[in-house]
């Protein structure tokens, strides 16, 4: 059995929480919990180390795997600076999400590419509602469209239940919660450091989108307008 040898159990969720514990009470496998889904290399570094104190592993192998993904990395973002300020990507963002991967995506988004994080919106189920007998409630979706509207977001991060807001906020947005709507996930993701570069490709594109479709519909407006009588 692969459980009962186990050296720790990593917890990225509350509601793990409860498996964990019953998991040290019939094997004594020590769990920690880890309060935010790691995107991006200093996440990763922070993860790996709590990780590696728990185990005792030799932290100078953990920060040279570090240092060589941190410089690889540095070296592939380099290539949005053409982007970067002839894009404006440094938006003021809200995310809706559940909460262990919204505060990933805000503390890359903030660090790697300067966003603005206006606000979180935690997609994940209130604690008062946590009871296995009914089922619980999301955040409400209009409290979720005043939330946006008064932050002043320039960009949205939600899922393809909330991304009809960016269409009609006139907003930038991208769907990163399930449901995803007229796509499928199978082996990508945002987390760790190779997903980290994703999301900054996926949010960047967006921005790019969001600009190119602004920008149409300028060039028409002023077309329609016949400003210059022809």
């Amino acid at each position: 059995m692969l459980i009962p040898g186990a050296s720790l159990t990593l917890v990225f969720s509350k509601w793990g929480i409860r498996a964990a514990r019953r998991l040290e009470e019939l094997y004594g496998v020590p769990w920690i919990l880890i309060p935010d889904i790691p995107v991006g290399p200093d996440a990763v570094s922070r993860f790996l180390e709590t990780v590696g104190n728990v185990l005792n592993l030799p932290l100078s192998k953990i920060q040279e795997y570090i240092r060589n993904r941190k410089q690889r990395f540095q070296y592939t973002l380099q290539r949005i600076s053409d982007y970067y300020y002839s894009e404006d990507i440094k938006k003021k963002v809200t995310i809706v999400s559940d909460e262990n991967y919204a505060r990933g995506y805000a503390d890359f988004l903030r660090r790697c590419l300067g966003a603005d994080i206006g606000q979180i919106i935690a997609a994940d189920y209130r604690e008062e509602e946590q009871s296995p007998e009914k089922e619980p409630l999301k955040t409400d979706p209009d409290t979720i469209r005043k939330s946006v509207v008064d932050s002043d977001s320039q960009f949205i991060l939600v899922s393809s239940l909330e991304s009809r807001l960016g269409r009609e906020l006139r907003i930038a947005c991208m769907a990163v919660e399930y449901p995803l709507e007229n796509q499928i996930v199978l082996g990508t993701t945002y987390i760790g450091i190779n997903g980290a570069i994703r999301l900054a490709e996926d949010y960047i594109s967006a921005v790019i989108r969001h600009n190119r479709k602004q920008q149409q519909q300028a060039a028409k407006i002023l077309f329609e307008s016949d400003i210059f009588g022809i």
